[in-house]
């Protein structure tokens, strides 16, 4: 996994490449403790080049959102894609957060 961020404004946009499994979730875990601890509470997953998410990741994922929302902020996911938009549906994502076909919406939605 290799994971990129930059600042739009006040919103982090976050590009996570390769997978987000168990092994790598940890990682991805102590990021997020990085940046909410920085007071970023307004995050973009940009989901483009994420080959494969675990339940791991996902929970990562639940646990920024939460932190997030608790802050004021949001996380609204976009470019999700072949088997990471089906693990998605299957984990009933797209009921509990926004997610966007491009950047451009994602952006918009905070």
């Amino acid at each position: 996994m290799d994971i990129k961020t930059r600042k739009q404004g006040d919103v982090m946009i976050v590009n996570i490449n390769g997978n987000l499994d168990g092994e790598a979730a940890p990682d991805f875990q102590e990021m997020i403790e990085h940046w909410t601890g920085k007071d970023e509470k307004k995050f973009v997953i940009d989901a483009e080049n994420l080959d494969y998410i675990s339940s791991s990741g996902l929970r990562c994922f639940i646990i920024l959102s939460k932190t997030a929302k608790a802050m004021g902020g949001n996380v609204v996911f976009c470019n999700v894609r072949g088997m990471v938009q089906e693990i998605f549906d299957i984990s009933n994502f797209p009921a509990m957060f926004s997610i966007e076909d491009n950047l451009e919406d994602a952006l918009k939605q905070l």
